[in-house]
Order: structure tokens, then sequence, then C-alpha cells
């Protein structure tokens, strides 16, 4: 509950004034953080310009990191929309189940930067086919869905690896080993 408001904070779900009156209002949370950090926030200026990009620094360096903070953000977005990633073979699931993510779409801010990113994810899921593949070729890839106004595909293989594909220039990369560390990656893109 406690480290829930701390990430609450850095989710931009709770304004610089609303923590600040948090941390004083709650005791309890020195013994979850420890004395000095506790003293840290209880001395913190939260008067400053940047006092908002400085406490958050200071909270993803000393009271938790990015990747726990990342991991957290991703359970509940995945909480939002209903979406099981703990599936063993995702490929198979969604060749057997081709509408098993109509109608969701994900919405989130990127950690580091104001940049949002809202995937459409596709209404009925089959071949991610580049302009020049034959029709005949074994499926390699499933779409999953789209983000970047249609630029970046998320695609699925075989062996359950998120790609990024990039269709205007036929291009695909390998970007993360499941759907879950895809979705860290992307909250922690700086770009």
């Amino acid at each position: 509950m406690i480290l829930e408001e701390v990430n609450n904070f850095l989710d931009d779900k709770l304004e610089l004034l609303q923590f600040e009156e948090w941390i004083y209002k709650t005791i309890e949370l020195e013994k979850v953080i420890g004395q000095e950090n506790y003293y840290f926030l209880l001395s913190f200026d939260y008067s400053p310009n940047d006092a908002h990009y400085k406490l958050k620094s200071y909270l993803l360096t000393d009271v938790t990191n990015e990747i726990e903070f990342a991991h957290w953000k991703v359970s509940r977005l995945l909480a939002e929309i209903d979406l099981n990633t703990s599936i063993k073979d995702l490929f198979s699931y969604c060749l057997e189940n081709p509408n098993f993510l109509k109608g969701r779409k994900m919405k989130f801010k990127q950690l580091w930067s104001e940049k949002e990113i809202v995937i459409n994810w596709t209404n009925e899921i089959k071949r991610f086919s580049w302009h020049n593949l034959e029709n005949n070729v074994e499926v390699e890839f499933l779409d999953l869905g789209e983000y970047e106004d249609r630029y970046i595909y998320l695609v699925l293989n075989k062996k359950n690896e998120i790609w990024k594909a990039f269709d205007i220039v036929d291009k695909q990369e390998y970007f993360a080993k499941s759907l879950k560390e895809a979705f860290v990656k992307l909250i922690l893109n700086r770009n």
C-alpha cells in the first residue's frame, strides 16, 4: 500500500503537493523506506520548478527503481484491459483465438517523457505480411497491434518473442522475449 502511493506519484497519478501531504501524514512510511529516505522526503524542498523531476529521480534511485516501477505499471495496464499474458504458447493461442484482443486499447506515458504511447490492438489476429510475402509461405509472424500512428507494429513469432515491424520499409527487428517485457521497454524508453 505504501509503495503503491510512491508508484502513483511516479506515474503522475498524484500531484507533487498531494504527495508531499501524504508523506507528512504517513508515519509508517519510515518503516518501509528506511529512516534516511524518510528524513530526506520530510526535508525535501517541494517548491522549486524542478522539484518533481528531482524527487522522481531520487525515488527511482533510492526508494525503488525503474524496473520495479515499470513492472508495477505493466501489471496495472494489463489489469485495466483484462489481458492475460501468462499464456505459455501465445502464438498458438492467437491462432486458435484470433479475436481475443478485439476492442482493447492501451494508453500510457513513458516514464521520463511526456510522450504518450497508444497501442491499438488488432480486432482479428492474423499473419503479418510484408508487401513481398507470398501467401503460401508458412506463417512466421502474427500481427498483434500497432502504435506510432500505424508506423510500428508489434508482431509475435513462433518462439513467442515480440518483434517490431515497420511495414513501410519491410523491416523487422527483435524487441522483447515476451509481451510483458515489451511493455516494460516501451515505458522505460527515453525517446
